[in-house]
C-alpha cells in the first residue's frame, strides 16, 4: 500500500487537496492538527529547521503544492496507483 503524507502550514490547501481526492476509494485521509505551543512564528521556525528536513530525507517523491489543486490531485492519484 502506498502512503502519501500531505503537510504544510495552515491555509496551504491540505484540506482542499483531500476533498479533491475524496472520490478515490483507495484514499483514506486522516487529518492531524498539532497543538501550538510556542506561538505561530516560533512554531514555523522550528518546523522548517527540525521537521522539514526529516520529512524530505525520508521521502521518495516531493510534490510542489503551489500549482492548481486538480493537477496536484492527479499527481497524488498516480502515486496511489503504483
Amino acid at each position: 500500500m502506498t502512503h502519501v503524507l500531505v503537510t504544510g502550514m495552515s491555509g496551504a490547501g491540505k484540506s482542499t487537496l483531500l476533498e479533491e481526492l475524496r472520490p478515490l476509494r483507495a484514499c483514506r485521509p486522516a487529518q492531524c492538527a498539532p497543538r501550538r505551543s510556542a506561538g505561530p512564528g516560533r512554531d514555523i521556525e522550528r518546523y522548517v529547521r527540525e521537521v522539514e528536513p526529516l520529512l524530505r530525507n525520508g521521502a521518495s517523491v516531493e510534490l510542489d503544492g503551489r500549482g492548481p489543486v486538480a493537477e496536484l490531485a492527479d499527481a497524488v492519484e498516480r502515486l496511489l496507483s503504483r
